[in-house]
């Protein structure tokens, strides 16, 4: 981040939204109070627009990142020159390594995946809240933990299941995180925008193959598409094809 950068970011404020998005974070809103108002107030404010780069891959892990509104889209370019999307990070999600001694570079990309709010906080002001409140130390352990499960999870699939079921995984994770229930109650919008491209590069799989599944799942009456985005029809019947491989 440029002077000029870190010099529009600090002016910047959360708004009461964005704020209750942050404090809304499971492991977070179990810290004391004080010690989110010292994180919340130690941490800067930068906003992004739709494709933005937020961090890049080499760069040094100089600070620890949550995304206050908007999605974060986690990506890592494989030695073939593709692009893969490692994840979706909805708002309230903490996301990058941390920016503790000898953590090196950073290993994947961040972009914007819509108007995004990201706060930053930097290694120089997270060291001092730990050196206040160590017990953070532990909570923040767990947090890099769940991420490694989620990696792990991530490779397992592609070790084990065809596309379909990753497909349909990738599916449900998103209608659970970003889910909304349509009037009528019949079925469940995906709150976020995603074309076939960007599911293909979340599976790691081509763009025909991706058609070709969405197609089956289609015929079958689990999700349609209209105008507005994917909604899933039977949330039990991708699940289970997400499960079953089938």
């Amino acid at each position: 981040m440029g002077r000029d950068d870190r010099v529009q970011s600090l002016k910047l404020t959360l708004t009461t939204e964005e704020r209750q998005a942050l404090n809304s974070a499971s492991w977070f809103a179990t810290l004391p109070a004080v010690l989110r108002h010292d994180v919340l107030t130690s941490a800067t404010v930068r906003r992004f627009k739709r494709g933005d780069m937020i961090f890049s891959r080499g760069k040094p892990i100089d600070s620890l990142m949550a995304c206050a509104a908007g999605v974060v889209r986690l990506s890592h370019e494989l030695p073939s020159g593709r692009e893969m999307t490692l994840n979706y990070v909805p708002a309230g999600r903490w996301f990058g390594e941390l920016p503790l001694p000898r953590n090196g570079c950073r290993s994947h990309d961040a972009f914007a995946h819509e108007a995004t709010t990201v706060i930053v906080l930097g290694s120089a002001e997270l060291k001092q809240i730990l050196d206040r409140h160590p017990q953070l130390y532990a909570t923040l352990l767990e947090v890099q933990t769940l991420q490694l499960r989620q990696f792990l999870s991530l490779v397992e699939d592609f070790v084990d299941r065809p596309v379909r079921g990753r497909l349909a995984r990738q599916l449900t994770n998103l209608m659970r995180r970003y889910g909304i229930q349509t009037p009528g109650g019949c079925g469940i919008r995906l709150g976020i925008r995603i074309d076939q491209s960007e599911l293909a590069r979340l599976i790691g799989s081509s763009r025909q193959r991706v058609n070709e599944e969405l197609g089956a799942i289609r015929r079958a009456s689990v999700i349609r598409r209209d105008s507005a985005g994917w909604v899933v029809i039977d949330p039990d019947r991708l699940l289970q094809i997400a499960e079953t491989n089938c």
